[in-house]
């Protein structure tokens, strides 16, 4: 019989945590190790964004990463390759050329809308210049969020943004995509040496819209990125790497090498 003057302590139960609704997202936090795989026994961490191994039990298997449209920032001066480092040869291809031809395998139904300059290439994308031209990569964004492409774009819609000097980005989108789930507004990928990559990233087209303002040209990306609810998640090895030097370019063609190779019988 329990004792009327110690009154017995009430079980603490522990609620559960949702990581689908995070209470202060910040867009400065770390990525998970990738190294280190998850505890089936842990609850999800509200603060930690999500696996993008991982399936969302709350999404169809089906739209894991509906990407809507892949904004190609395609501007720039190349200064320091000395050429137009977009057009530089890569295994018998261009730079540009071998992102586009990793796009239709890694986001196959996104609408492509490739921003800068009139360049050769694939018939299947929209070129479209931003206003004004070399206003910048913010104003780049506005262009290919505004391009008429047939379908509009709704505020939940997924828009990856690629820098299209980076040749081996396209197998880093799916995984950008499946990590966008709750409030996020977005996920940033994060390089080998923990550097936020936000021309390497997957937003809502809503909050990316009102993040960028009516007044786009010269405005710094990481100010866009800023007024944006963003989660980052690690980059495939070789995704980040862009071609601005000659350096870039031979280590490009090495990477190329060696896919090539590993493809081999």
């Amino acid at each position: 019989m329990p004792n009327p003057q110690q009154p017995q302590q009430p079980e603490h139960s522990q609620q559960p945590r949702d990581w689908q609704e995070p209470q202060q997202p910040q867009h400065s936090q770390q990525p998970p190790d990738p190294r280190q795989p998850p505890d089936p026994q842990q609850p999800p961490d509200p603060q930690q964004p999500p696996d993008p191994q991982q399936p969302d039990p709350q999404q169809p298997q089906d739209s894991q990463h509906p990407l809507r449209r892949v904004v190609v920032l395609a501007g720039g001066a190349s200064r320091r390759l000395g050429q137009d480092k977009l057009a530089a040869d890569l295994g018998g291809r261009t730079v540009l050329d071998a992102l586009l031809e990793g796009m239709g395998k890694a986001a196959a139904d996104a609408d492509v809308v490739v921003v800068g300059p009139h360049r050769p290439g694939p018939n299947a994308v929209l070129r479209v210049r931003e206003d004004p031209p070399g206003g910048g990569p913010v104003a780049g964004l506005a262009a290919g969020l505004a391009a008429d492409l047939g379908r509009g774009l709704g505020d939940d819609d997924l828009v990856a943004v690629v820098a299209g000097d980076q040749p081996f980005a396209a197998p880093a989108l799916p995984l950008l995509a499946t990590v966008v789930r709750g409030d996020w507004d977005g996920a940033v990928g994060v390089d080998r040496d923990g550097r936020d990559q936000p021309l390497l990233a997957v937003y809502r087209a809503g909050p990316l819209r009102r993040a960028i303002g009516r007044h786009s040209a010269g405005v710094r990306v990481r100010d866009v990125v800023g007024r944006l609810r963003v989660t980052r998640t690690p980059l495939p090895e070789d995704a980040s790497l862009d071609v601005d030097t000659v350096a870039d370019l031979e280590h490009a063609r090495e990477v190329l090498r060696r896919e090539r190779a590993a493809r081999r019988p």
